[in-house]
């Protein structure tokens, strides 16, 4: 079973963005990072999602964990719900993200993925490390 932890640093007054995130197989662990020059708090949560997913072999397990319930929920509750209702939201109004997650939809087709949202975990503090690193070197 593949665990991923992920987090995100976030400046409000420029939008610029980074994500951290902690790959555990097993007993290895990778951690990857990325920054994005102009980005909302949510979008940089997705693409910290996206991005980790990417990593894994397609027909994979895994569990994502995170503080951001905007990911989470979204992964688990809401997904399948919003495809359905092609990409708009119960009321009717647009998604936001929607290019976003349309990728974690696709990417949901091919692995198997279970949100779990946590307060606070030893590898999501390192996955906030990575991205407060990266937000600084750039």
């Amino acid at each position: 079973m593949i665990k991923i932890y992920m987090d995100v640093a976030h400046k409000n007054a420029t939008k610029q963005s980074a994500f951290g995130a902690v790959l555990v197989f097993d007993d290895n662990i990778e951690e990857i990072s990325g920054y994005y020059p102009h980005a909302t708090i949510n979008r940089i949560k997705l693409q910290a999602v996206i991005s980790a997913l990417e990593h894994l072999p397609m027909q994979s397990h895994c569990h994502v964990y995170s503080n951001a319930q905007y990911v989470i929920f979204g992964l688990n509750r809401w997904l399948n719900m919003w495809q359905r209702n092609g990409w708009r939201l119960n009321n009717g109004k647009s998604l936001e993200n929607v290019d976003l997650w349309q990728k974690l939809f696709a990417l949901k087709q091919k692995i198997t993925i279970t949100g779990h949202w946590i307060k606070s975990d030893n590898n999501l503090l390192r996955a906030k490390e990575l991205a407060k690193i990266k937000l600084l070197n750039n």
